[in-house]
């Protein structure tokens, strides 16, 4: 994301392991280092044991079993992992369920606060796609950039914490499109479609790869879009409350001091100091050009 890291490992793998989680990253960020240290002990295969999270005040934990754990301190950046090295031969759940998601905690409990919202922007204004899982905010974000729009993220934008501009970063280097993308885009028809280490069902696409996509490594939120998908519905949009939104924005807040979430709030609700809206729709196409109009005529 930006943010300075450093791993002490002594497990080669390891550092394979965060080299494909986060390599396409550039430095960006003059923070403390965050640290991670990773010890991998010998075990027998006893299949992959998908973590438990728990958090109390500044610690939180990701318990798979006795031999696989990470212990995250969010007041100070610093975590731990334990791994069995056969867990660590399913390099792909090792990342999402030890390493990348300790660390991601991490950045946001001290650096961010993480919208679950998709972000594109056209001619320099920024509009943040939010909605649950399902409503669409991947692949609308997408045919916003075939489009000619920019690219920020898929699924989660991260307002910078300390800053009132309503700045976002993301993950621009990859876009996940639901199983039936290759119906809706021609291009994904031949894609191999594969289980995330969630469990869900996904195309993964490295965008730099796509060379219609121009991407984004931060972006100013100018709009905040709710998406309502509904089968045969004109695209429109409507004024949608700040109580409401505000609401589904602070639903994502798992833990943290009660100060640290005061301070979420704070950031989300200036978030939505910006134009909030609903966006009813069907049709990719009809609700591409219904943003655009949003942006280029408000």
């Amino acid at each position: 994301m930006g943010f300075p890291l450093s791993v002490a490992t002594n497990c080669e793998p390891v550092l394979s392991a965060v080299r494909e989680s986060w390599s396409a990253f550039s430095p960006r960020f003059d923070t403390n280092s965050l640290r991670l240290r990773v010890g991998v002990t010998g075990g027998d295969e006893k299949g992959f044991p998908k973590p438990t999270v728990r958090a109390q005040d500044n610690l939180i934990s990701f318990i798979g079993d006795a031999e696989n754990f990470s212990i995250g301190d969010l007041s100070t950046g610093f975590a731990f992992t334990w791994l069995n090295a056969a867990v660590m031969q399913n390099r792909a759940l090792t990342r999402y369920h030890y390493l990348d998601s300790v660390v991601l905690t991490l950045i946001d409990a001290l650096y961010v606060c993480t919208v679950h919202a998709a972000c594109v922007a056209l001619d320099g204004r920024g509009v943040l796609l939010c909605g649950v899982s399902g409503a669409g905010k991947s692949t609308l974000a997408y045919a916003c950039a075939k489009s000619g729009w920019q690219y920020l993220s898929d699924d989660a934008s991260s307002l910078l914490k300390g800053r009132m501009d309503r700045v976002v970063i993301g993950n621009p280097h990859r876009l996940r499109l639901r199983p039936d993308a290759g119906l809706i885009f021609p291009e994904f028809h031949d894609r191999l479609v594969t289980a995330r280490a969630n469990g869900k069902m996904s195309i993964e696409i490295a965008t730099a790869s796509e060379l219609r996509i121009d991407r984004l490594n931060e972006c100013q939120v100018h709009y905040v879009v709710f998406l309502d998908r509904n089968v045969d519905a004109a695209a429109s949009l409507f004024p949608y409350p700040m109580k409401q939104a505000l609401g589904e924005l602070a639903s994502v807040i798992a833990y943290g001091s009660p100060e640290d979430r005061e301070l979420r709030i704070a950031h989300y609700r200036n978030l939505l100091e910006v134009p909030v809206f609903r966006l009813r729709y069907d049709g990719l196409n009809e609700a591409v050009d219904c943003l655009t109009s949003m942006v280029r005529n408000n």
